[in-house]
């Protein structure tokens, strides 16, 4: 029989199915998803709040099954939790901005000064930065495998944590397509602008969410969930600009 990462049929399919598995849960979510985030309240701010825990525990599951203690990775973690910053800054944002927090700050203006001083704000806003930038510490520290990395068992929670890792895109794409519903289309835009523009939407969001999957692969290399990346977050790209840049 031949073995071996190419002939290993589960390696494969577990991830396909977890991209699947997501873009179904994109077609029936997103059309609620969209008219519960229209409206700016703080149950969007805990809603996010969920997802970045599901995200974060994702992440953990993937580290702890790859083998993450070994130190030849060590860069590579770096440059992944380099990324992870960025994309804690991004997030904080568009949490703030679907909860209409950013609103919120805009009208206080003077009153800035006395929130500053208020020592109970000042701990909470600690305590939120230790919760946000927990996504770049469980990607760059070093975890133990704790995990079997073989079985019907490990590939299940090779599904659980693909899947949890593409939850967060969905709901990253159902916040932009909000952000810009009363955004003017691109009218008279040729098929060359519309290829640049799908290219640079497209490197944003492989930029702030393919490092999960990176780091997936480097323990469980598999050129059909690579594939099935791409072209599943192509599809999410492809479907927010679809209303606007597609237009003529």
């Amino acid at each position: 029989m031949l073995k071996g990462p190419i002939f290993d049929v589960q390696r494969h399919l577990f991830p396909l199915a977890a991209d699947l598995g997501s873009l179904f849960l994109y077609a029936w979510v997103l059309p609620r998803l969209t008219q519960r985030l229209q409206e700016k309240t703080i149950w969007n701010w805990v809603l996010f709040v969920g997802v970045y825990g599901i995200f974060c525990f994702s992440v953990y599951l993937i580290r702890s099954m790859d083998g993450g203690s070994r130190s030849d990775d060590q860069t590579l973690r770096a440059v992944f939790a380099f990324l992870a910053v960025g994309f804690c800054v991004f997030f904080s944002v568009m949490m703030a901005d679907s909860a209409g927090i950013l609103e919120r700050v805009d009208a206080l203006g003077p009153t800035l000064d006395t929130v500053g001083k208020n020592v109970g704000v000042m701990i909470a806003v600690l305590l939120w930065l230790v919760f946000v930038f927990l996504y770049p510490a469980l990607v760059f520290m070093e975890i133990e495998p704790s995990f079997v990395r073989t079985g019907l068992q490990a590939h299940i929670l090779r599904f659980v944590s693909l899947f949890g890792v593409n939850l967060m895109i969905v709901f990253s794409v159902a916040h932009w397509e909000v952000f810009f519903a009363d955004a003017e289309p691109a009218e008279g835009l040729a098929l060359g602008g519309k290829i640049l523009l799908f290219t640079v939407v497209f490197a944003f969001f492989l930029l702030f969410y393919a490092s999960p999957r990176l780091l997936y692969l480097t323990r469980n290399p598999s050129l059909v969930s690579a594939l099935s990346f791409l072209l599943h977050t192509g599809y999410y790209v492809w479907r927010l600009m679809d209303g606007k840049a597609w237009q003529n």
